[in-house]
């Protein structure tokens, strides 16, 4: 913080603790605005490692489906390929719901991000 001392047998004792006052309100604004800014450096971290994950769980399941396609399998000498298909939309199923976190968390954070730089440009006007 922020330390003030002003002598009492000073002539501008008056003007020292208006002085101090305002020195001590200036240092505690700018407390608040770095400690603002190093929560906005997590934000943008917790931002960016969103999006990372996303991006991988999105690729990934691309990698699974590429050369898949739609297949009815009439009779049983394609039986292993049903298995094969029917584990792989498992696979699918079991991550997109893992997908639609990580989307809706993502979406959440950047609304967040974009509201905190709207109240920013609105409180210095």
């Amino acid at each position: 913080g922020f330390r003030c001392t002003i002598p009492a047998e000073s002539a501008a004792c008056a003007e020292g603790l208006q002085f101090c006052a305002f020195a001590t309100a200036v240092t505690i604004n700018l407390d608040r605005e770095v400690i603002r800014m190093k929560v906005m450096i997590v934000v943008w971290i917790v931002w960016a490692a969103l999006g990372l994950t996303l991006l991988t769980l999105i690729m990934y399941r691309a990698s699974l489906t590429r050369y898949e396609e739609d297949q009815l399998f009439l009779d049983d000498a394609s039986e292993r390929q049903h298995k094969e298909q029917d584990d792989l939309l498992k696979k699918v199923k079991r991550i997109e719901p893992v997908i639609r976190i990580f989307g809706g968390a993502e979406g959440v954070v950047t609304l967040g991000i974009v509201a905190f730089y709207l109240m920013d440009a609105l409180r210095q006007f």
